[in-house]
């Protein structure tokens, strides 16, 4: 299946050839892959908790891949709230090249109001992770009390009388 016709692909290639702007990427340093290394667990995805999600008991819930060439057997990763390391949890894992697995975290009692929980891989098959650019996951977060949950999720409104003093900023 082709996406561009014809003519497309051809002005393409006229543009990218002739175009001062454009000549450039013809040498560009995207066009290299990217070395692979052994050892890379990458924080693909924070499951829980969501944006805004209810205070009280949570269990964060984090999505990691194995990008490496290597099976990771085992990784660290630490779990810090507005700055404080609240846990760095040891998971033994047995993840192939590609795979990706969730890796949960112990309940922690989330108090209302806005947070920034920031997850970090310290160690991967207990060497430094070979690729640091992807081994951090930060996210502002909202928890809402019990009862405000039934009208703050999802978050609508609708501007009808008085609303700015219902709206959080973060």
């Amino acid at each position: 299946m082709n996406i561009f016709t014809v003519k497309q692909v051809e002005r393409m290639e006229i543009i990218l050839e002739n175009a001062i702007r454009r000549v450039s990427l013809l040498n560009s340093p995207g066009l290299i892959d990217p070395a692979p290394v052994d050892n890379d667990l990458a924080i693909v995805a924070l499951q829980t908790p969501a944006i805004t999600y209810c205070a009280g008991n949570t269990t964060p819930a984090l999505e990691v891949k194995n990008n490496g060439l290597n099976t990771i057997t085992q990784t660290s990763v630490a779990f810090t709230i507005n700055g404080e390391e609240t846990e760095t949890k040891n998971f033994i894992l047995n993840l192939n090249s590609g795979n990706a697995t969730t890796l949960n975290f112990s309940n922690y009692n989330a108090p209302v109001g806005i947070a920034s929980l920031l997850f970090e891989i310290k160690s991967t098959n207990n060497v430094a992770d070979g690729n640091p650019t992807n081994n951090q996951h930060l996210r502002n977060v909202v928890a809402l009390p019990t009862d405000a949950v039934a009208t703050a999720i999802p978050l609508r409104e609708n501007f009808e009388g008085s609303y700015t003093d219902s709206w959080i900023n973060f």
